[in-house]
């Protein structure tokens, strides 16, 4: 099972890899539209695949709190993502948003009692090395006039943690395709106030980079994300993604041609190792102490 959901993951790492190259292609439209039209395609992509399949009654939803509190951080992290790569550098987008599985400790030791274990953290660390190896760390600079984009991209982190964590949960009693159908749906309604509709001179030509972000880069992405977090422990579901990093990088020297260098090399590796070292057992941060048994308690067990 393990190894259905890292390659779920990885298949998550390559179908959100395609944000980028959609996003480019779209042009005239605002950012919260561009969400809203995002999020509407994800879910009809994921309502006509249960159809198809015949299995609507996985959306049937369960424990609703939480699914709305899981679509919140969602499309906050969809919203903040975009703006912050809108209003500051694309390294500091990256390296911001990759404080994910920092906040994804925290929250799975306050919110799922799971124990932090050495191998996640050094794991973080090593694939955080490579991450700055791969993407231009000289662009990184906290200044006064990028610093709305920076919260954006901070806050996107969180909210992916939160995101993960919540989705998590909501596995136990929902499926996968479930959850995300929920988490459009109520991202859809709430931009819905905030949307300005285009004309049909800037709708027609962005038709088709708006079906590819909304069913790959989303609606199969994140699918396949909750598939992912379904059995993984929450510490070490955000370090997988990070393989989507490289991509880019081997795409650029086969299609391109382009060379790669010692850099991008070592940080492909490191990302690779980290990723291995979080599967790993080494110990536990905080070991449970073995609770001493009291006289009394012996001469029960005797």
């Amino acid at each position: 099972m393990k190894a259905k959901s890292i390659n779920a993951l990885i298949g998550y790492s390559i179908a959100i890899g395609t944000l980028g190259f959609f996003t480019r292609m779209i042009e005239g439209i605002d950012l919260l539209t561009l969400v809203f039209f995002r999020a509407l395609l994800a879910g009809l992509f994921i309502l006509g695949f249960l159809m198809l399949t015949r299995k609507t009654d996985q959306m049937i939803p369960q424990n609703i709190a939480l699914l709305l509190v899981n679509a919140i951080c969602q499309g906050g992290m969809m919203v903040t993502f975009i703006w912050a790569i809108l209003n500051t550098s694309i390294a500091n987008t990256v390296v911001l948003n990759h404080t994910a599985p920092i906040f994804a400790i925290f929250f799975s030791k306050i919110f799922l009692r799971e124990t932090i274990r050495n191998s996640t953290l050094v794991s973080i660390a090593i694939s955080f090395l490579g991450m700055l190896l791969l993407i231009d760390f000289s662009e990184f600079s906290m200044q006064s006039s990028t610093a709305f984009g920076d919260m954006m991209a901070l806050a996107s982190g969180i909210c992916f943690a939160g995101s993960m964590v919540s989705g998590k949960v909501l596995t136990r009693t929902n499926s996968s395709a479930g959850i995300t159908f929920w988490q459009m749906a109520f991202t859809t309604a709430a931009l819905l106030p905030f949307i300005q509709m285009p004309s049909a001179a800037v709708l027609l030509p962005a038709a088709f980079p708006l079906i590819g972000l909304g069913c790959i880069a989303t609606g199969l992405s994140y699918v396949l994300f909750m598939i992912g977090v379904k059995n993984l422990d929450a510490q070490v579901v955000l370090i997988v993604p990070t393989i989507g990093l490289i991509f880019p990088v081997v795409g650029a020297w086969l299609i391109y041609g382009e060379l790669l260098s010692i850099t991008s090399i070592s940080g492909s590796v490191l990302i690779l190792i980290g990723v291995f070292v979080s599967q790993l057992n080494l110990g536990n941060m905080f070991p449970a102490r073995q609770r001493q048994l009291q006289p009394s308690s012996v001469s029960k067990i005797i």
